[in-house]
């Protein structure tokens, strides 16, 4: 699925952000890295894979919430890729100047609020591969 949105995006990379799940990490840089030939050694055995960089024009924060009681009492943002003035600049251009979850958070609760397939505790929840694939916008659905 990641594929899709790196084809889609324009030449410049958007500023990612999200929540502090690792799979987001590991996706964007499997998706925005070039390989570099490692030296050989001159020593016997089998040379060595070519390492994976990720592109230095990448920009990706998070955001760690700290949780007292079921509340958030604290909102830390850690830059994972890209360099911190630039998405600091970035931020500034941005319609929400902060990093944050809420557009991706609010996008899926009017979702799941618009299709009853959505919805965890429902009589309607989609049962199937085959009744959830309809109701996601782009294809956002493996087949």
């Amino acid at each position: 699925m990641i594929e899709s949105l790196v084809a889609r995006l324009s030449k410049q990379k958007p500023l990612f952000t999200s929540d502090e799940l690792a799979h987001y990490a590991s996706l964007l840089a499997e998706a925005y890295h070039h390989e570099v030939e490692v030296p050989r050694t001159g020593k016997p055995g089998r040379p060595r894979d070519p390492e994976k960089v990720v592109h230095e024009d990448l920009d990706y924060a998070t955001v760690h919430k700290t949780r007292v009681d079921g509340r958030v009492v604290d909102a830390a943002r850690r830059i994972i890729f890209g360099d911190p003035d630039r998405i600091e600049k970035r931020l500034e251009e941005s319609p929400s100047q902060t990093i944050n979850t809420s557009y991706v958070e609010r996008s899926n609760a009017t979702l799941r609020q618009m299709d009853a397939h959505l919805r965890r505790k429902s009589l309607t929840f989609a049962k199937a591969l085959r009744w959830l694939r309809p109701s996601l916008p782009l294809g956002a659905v493996p087949k």
